[in-house]
């Protein structure tokens, strides 16, 4: 078998194969947006919506492998999004709730009684209820999937609602700006201020995620990478910091009681897989500010962030962008990732072909075209300088003359 050394200034990504296949792995799916995105949420493991800056919504079919833009008729920040079923999904904008019930095709707004108060948390315990959290420690709900809201009420403090979750139609916990924790038993009419140990454990940090996976185990995720923890239904929020000080953390989901996962500013995704006893980072792929995240199973998950970054967790890519295919030019390998001023890469090509490459940015998009020349199938091994790359998370696409293709991402830092 015939051994190439060559000299490109390319960027591969490493993807494990084992058996044709790729193992679980968080992956950079490609958005065709530049917006910062804010909040994902799926109906179920193959239908999802994203709700993100600018009236930004993406939509998705596959897993989350390909996304489409949804066009709504506003121009608000979509903090929050939230999907009961493939077509119906709502997006919280200014003083608004936005609703599809026809998977995207046509949207209706519910007017929150509000003032250009901005809706930060959704949540719907069932069809027809639902749950926002606004700013100004605002609150409303609905019982009829979204066609009218009610009157605003809250804990009377003037921080605002960032996040919250009801157990139940009567309880719930919403958290907030300077550590503002809230528990209500009758279903938003009234609300209870938690006081941190009379004020002793009090600190003016904002809490921006909330999870809760039964009566009395909850946590909150904040600023300067702390997490807080209630094993009593609120009654006491322990603190543990997790990350630096300069490390916000956004949001938090769990799937059971034991296993869950936070996401945060500079890329930082965390996983637990003891109930929050401790916490384990998963691979950096991203240095963008990740803002939500969401999964399906343990196998299936998704997170999004600023500049149309979309991260998903599983096997395979989108259409055309990761899946080996049964025509598939060959494998790649490449170490190390994330890289410096070097990567090192083993091509193993099936067939003797005209190959062509392509570097992509994260958002898809073409940066460059390189077209190599005829090779014959073997193995070659390529040491790729990175130097003059500016920072960041790339693509890069191997195709046949046949138009069968591999992509793999990486990382340079």
């Amino acid at each position: 078998m015939k051994r190439t050394s060559l000299l490109l200034t390319l960027i591969f990504a490493l993807l494990t194969e084992v058996s044709g296949q790729y193992d679980v792995a968080w992956q950079i799916i490609p958005s065709g947006v530049s917006e910062n995105l804010y909040s994902v949420h799926f109906a179920n493991s193959n239908a999802g919506y994203i709700g993100g800056a600018g009236a930004r919504c993406l939509k998705s079919t596959n897993e989350g492998k390909n996304w489409a833009s949804v066009s709504v008729p506003s121009v608000a920040d979509f903090q929050t999004v939230w999907a009961t079923s493939p077509g119906d999904a709502y997006l919280g904008g200014w003083d608004t709730v936005y609703a599809t019930h026809n998977g995207g095709q046509s949207w209706y707004d519910g007017y929150t009684n509000s003032f250009l108060l901005a809706v930060n948390d959704l949540q719907f315990l069932s069809p027809d209820n639902g749950y926002a959290f606004m700013q100004f420690s605002s609150f409303v709900k609905t019982a009829n999937a979204g066609s009218t809201w009610s009157e605003p009420s809250g804990s009377g403090i003037i921080e605002d609602y960032l996040a919250g979750f009801m157990l139940n139609q009567s309880t719930g916990f919403v958290v907030g700006q300077c550590g503002h924790i809230a528990r209500t038993d009758d279903g938003g009419a009234t609300w209870v201020f938690y006081e941190w140990n009379n004020y002793a454990d009090w600190s003016c940090i904002d809490i921006y995620g909330l999870h809760f996976t039964s009566a009395t185990n909850g946590y909150a995720v904040a600023d300067s990478g702390v997490v807080f923890r209630t094993t009593d239904g609120g009654n006491y929020w322990s603190r543990t910091e997790i990350a630096g000080p300069e490390d916000r953390l956004t949001d938090v989901f769990f799937l059971n009681a034991n296993i869950g996962w936070i996401s945060g500013y500079n890329g930082l995704i965390f996983k637990t897989t003891d109930g929050g006893d401790n916490w384990i980072q998963e691979p950096q792929m991203t240095f963008v500010n990740l803002h939500g995240i969401f999964f399906s199973s343990e196998s299936l998950g998704w997170a999004v962030g600023d500049e149309g970054v979309i991260l998903r967790y599983g096997v395979g890519g989108p259409s055309g962008l990761g899946d080996i295919q049964a025509d598939s030019p060959g494998e790649l390998l490449a170490y190390p990732n994330p890289a410096g001023e070097y990567i090192e890469i083993e091509l193993t090509l099936r067939d003797g072909d005209d190959y062509f490459l392509q570097l992509l940015d994260q958002y898809g998009r073409t940066i460059k075209e390189i077209q190599q020349s005829t090779l014959r199938s073997g193995k070659y091994t390529l040491q790729i300088t990175l130097a003059g790359l500016p920072d960041g998370t790339y693509l890069c696409r191997l195709t046949n003359g046949k138009g069968a293709g591999i992509d793999r991402m990486f990382v340079k830092q």
